[in-house]
């Protein structure tokens, strides 16, 4: 290496193969953000507008931040810049050692910089690369004459799956059809360089008649597509369309036949044809087809999740078992059983640590039949770092599942509240933000971009963005419960109360009984406080967090460090470090014994 001294500026064509090798390496081809954000100050430098590539420009063209970016508040281009940086270093120490032109982006700015390493490998090109270039030439020169409307233009490797449409005359098939969309989705996500928009905010489309361009502004991206699936007798036909969102132009589309068994679980021939014209030259990603009876249960199992009760749990995990039952190599139902764990734990009577051993059992399964499988990797570093507060694994197992699956909304989502309860504000807000362009019209990730602010005691911006969540879902009834969190840091009492007051009773007397005791009403308070420590047996066990910053507020430091204690065993406290009711039991000894406890202190 020593020999291959830096000299010299390589023409721009040279730049550009130099460019073209670390987009496709190994290190940066599943980083969609990180080669979108070399791309762009590379072109920028080559257009000759070094003076334009700031901090505040990079953050609106690279990562989509608005017109009110402000890179104080927001520091994803600081982050992601650090990033590329060191998957540069990276590169270049392995497959780009050879390389005959280096692409750098000194420390302290966002200019790169283009030096030749080798000049004998970068002077004038062989007849062999002139003939290339000339066919490149010329394969542009006819596109353009022929018009070809739907050539991939730099920058839109976007898309967003809508619900298909069931056409098969039977309702009780909605869950198949359901299921292939997200499974589709799914597909797609997985190919680098793909942006695809979450399930959730394209299923807010289900039903609803709109033209492809106006879905295409409301989600942020250049394609849309569409499908039906009719069915007679034994035999089905699914119909997916794929249209451009600039023109409404139909780029694409494509049927597919069969028995209804047949087609379950073939996502990934469905996918090869968009994946052609979206990301052109990207392979598929290669999944073993299950089992079509097994197949046909998780779909089922998959309807239910939306339903948060605990008789859809049991019946999803009913289905799941069958499904493994069935097909004991099937890495996608052990996933979506250690995923239903996971929600159990979080949710229903199950003891946490009882539903987490189950839970990793079953993604460890998944992992020996498929090690690629983002899904099991996903709920390993969520429950690793929520329930048993290896804050480490966790964020490791979260950001493999991210490489594996670039457009999971999930897993970015995750790993944002797993930095955040570790009071790594700044770098959670990156990974929320992340989610909420891939699921840009779900309004708990607005809410839980909120919840960020309020415990980073940014309480002006919490509310902005609360409010805007509030705004465009009005019948969103938790974001009460955030905005008046929020009016409380700021010592607004009366509108916090105003808020707490259109909260559900389950959630509003905590609230309540937790504010009355700041205002001073401690009687009150503790009249409500005690309702709370002794419910129904059907309310089931009491929130023991939640009473013991009540205790807190009200000066009871020994209840407060019993609730908290509970809480531990519940394994539901992971706001130990950040919750700014706790504030008055800070300076307790027993505060820092227990953060180091929960692994969130030293």
């Amino acid at each position: 290496m020593a020999s291959q001294a830096l000299t010299g500026n390589p023409a721009p064509d040279e730049v550009r193969r130099a460019l073209n090798a670390i987009r496709t390496s190994r290190h940066l081809v599943r980083s969609e953000s990180l080669i979108r954000f070399l791309e762009y100050v590379v072109e920028q430098k080559l257009a000759g507008k070094e003076d334009e590539i700031k901090e505040a420009t990079v953050g609106v063209a690279v990562f989509h931040r608005g017109r009110f970016f402000d890179s104080r508040v927001d520091p994803v281009v600081r982050v992601e810049a650090r990033l590329l940086r060191a998957k540069l270093a990276a590169y270049y120490a392995s497959e780009g050692a050879r390389d005959a032109v280096r692409i750098g982006l000194p420390k302290g700015g966002y200019v790169p910089d283009f030096q030749i390493v080798n000049p004998v490998q970068s002077t004038t090109p062989s007849r062999l690369s002139l003939w290339r270039i000339t066919a490149a030439v010329l394969v542009l020169a006819v596109a353009a004459v022929l018009g070809l409307r739907f050539w991939p233009r730099p920058g839109v490797a976007s898309v967003a799956v809508l619900p298909l449409l069931n056409l098969t005359g039977d309702p009780g098939n909605d869950y198949l059809c359901d299921g292939l969309t997200e499974e589709l989705t799914d597909t797609l996500a997985r190919v680098p360089g793909l942006r695809v928009v979450a399930r959730t905010s394209a299923f807010h489309f289900k039903g609803k008649a709109q033209d492809v361009r106006g879905i295409g502004a409301q989600l942020g991206v250049g394609h849309v597509i569409e499908g039906s699936v009719f069915r007679t007798g034994g035999q089905m036909r699914v119909t997916l369309q794929m249209s451009r969102t600039s023109d409404g132009y139909h780029v694409l589309s494509r049927s597919f036949e069969g028995r209804l068994l047949d087609l379950v679980g073939r996502q990934t021939d469905l996918a090869v044809p968009l994946i052609a014209v979206l990301r052109p030259g990207a392979l598929a990603p290669q999944r073993r087809k299950p089992v079509p009876e097994a197949h046909d249960l998780l779909l089922k199992a998959a309807a239910l999740r939306g339903a948060a009760s605990l008789e859809a749990y049991e019946k999803g995990l009913a289905f799941l078992e069958q499904a493994i039952r069935i097909d004991p190599a099937y890495a996608d139902a052990y996933a979506a059983l250690a995923g239903t764990y996971a929600i159990a734990g979080a949710n229903y009577e199950a003891t946490a640590l009882e539903s987490v051993r189950l839970g990793k059992a079953a993604a460890a399964k998944a992992l020996e039949l498929d090690p690629d499988c983002a899904a099991a990797y996903g709920v390993l570093g969520f429950s690793d770092a929520i329930y048993l507060l290896d804050w480490k694994s966790g964020e490791d197992g979260l950001r493999r599942a991210i490489r594996l699956e670039p457009s999971g909304a999930a897993f970015y989502n995750w790993l944002g509240n797993v930095l955040m309860y570790q009071g790594r504000f700044d770098e959670a807000l990156v990974q929320l933000r992340t989610a909420e362009q891939l699921d840009p019209l779900s309004p708990v990730l607005g809410i839980t971009e909120g919840a960020a602010l309020f415990y980073a005691r940014r309480y002006d911006a919490a509310l902005e963005r609360l409010m805007s969540v509030q705004r465009s879902y009005p019948d969103t009834t938790i974001v009460h419960l955030w905005i008046g969190r929020a009016w409380q840091g700021k010592g607004a009492l009366d509108k916090a109360m105003r808020e707490y007051r259109m909260l559900p009773a389950s959630i509003r007397d905590f609230m309540i009984a937790g504010l009355l005791a700041r205002q001073g009403q401690r009687d009150a308070a503790r009249a409500l406080l005690s309702r709370l420590e002794h419910p129904a047996p059907e309310q089931g066990r009491p929130r023991a967090f939640n009473l013991a910053y009540i205790h807190a507020m009200l000066g009871d430091r020994d209840q407060a460090f019993e609730w908290l204690q509970r809480a531990y065993e519940d394994r539901k406290i992971t706001q130990l470090k950040v919750d700014p009711e706790l504030d008055s039991i800070r300076g307790d000894p027993r505060y820092t014994a227990l953060l180091r406890k929960t692994g969130l202190g030293r």
